[in-house]
């Protein structure tokens, strides 16, 4: 029989199962979603009838919660294979994250050269800098504010991540919460390297750059 050159190529079985897996993650992400959505939601509105310290701290969890849904989604809606620019990535996060530090006299400020890295590797370092922002919010400034300051460059094959902030005097107990616990993982996760410098109140990470 002879093969028509316009005829139809059927699918693949493996491409039909990659579809389906690939329709059943993003189904799964929307509801994961929604549920974080509905959390936060539930959350303000606990928080609006709870005494004002504890208020606010139910408030700052679900600014939190927030924050890390939005950097989810926008991780996850890039196309099949795009790279991520981590400046774009790293003001996306600052947006997202001003409910956090806005009111409190804090100010942000960053300089990020455009480094572009595979989304796997974007995540854990975009939620690094999500908890070393967070952890210098908790433990840095009193009512006075101050400025939390992020720097990200290339040197040769590497990336060197610092943020710094000039508030209180670093204290030794800042470095031991869950989120500093879960910074160092997130270092280890990119094989990367961790070093405080108390005296410049500086948190510097080092970490290979994977294309």
């Amino acid at each position: 029989m002879n093969r028509n050159a316009n005829s139809v190529r059927s699918p693949h079985p493996d491409e039909n199962a990659s579809e389906h897996d690939a329709l059943h993650y993003r189904e799964l992400s929307h509801r994961v979603r929604n549920d974080i959505s509905l959390l936060v939601s539930y959350m303000r509105l606990k928080a609006a009838s709870l005494p004002e310290e504890s208020g606010m701290i139910l408030e700052e969890v679900a600014a939190q919660l927030r924050g890390l849904a939005h950097l989810y989604s926008f991780l996850e809606l890039r196309p099949e294979g795009g790279m991520v620019h981590l400046s774009r990535a790293v003001s996306h996060l600052v947006e997202e994250m001003a409910p956090l530090y806005k009111g409190r006299g804090v100010s942000f400020s960053w300089h990020c050269e455009d480094i572009v890295v595979s989304p796997r590797q974007a995540l854990p370092l975009l939620l690094l800098v999500h908890e070393l922002v967070v952890n210098a919010l908790k433990h840095a400034f009193d009512h006075e504010g101050g400025t939390i300051t992020v720097s990200l460059v290339r040197k040769g094959e590497e990336g060197v991540l610092s943020l710094t902030d000039d508030g209180l005097p670093f204290e030794k107990g800042d470095a031991s919460s869950e989120g500093m616990a879960l910074v160092d993982a997130l270092t280890r996760q990119m094989g990367g390297s961790l070093r405080l410098s108390p005296a410049e109140k500086t948190w510097l990470v080092t970490f290979p750059l994977v294309r």
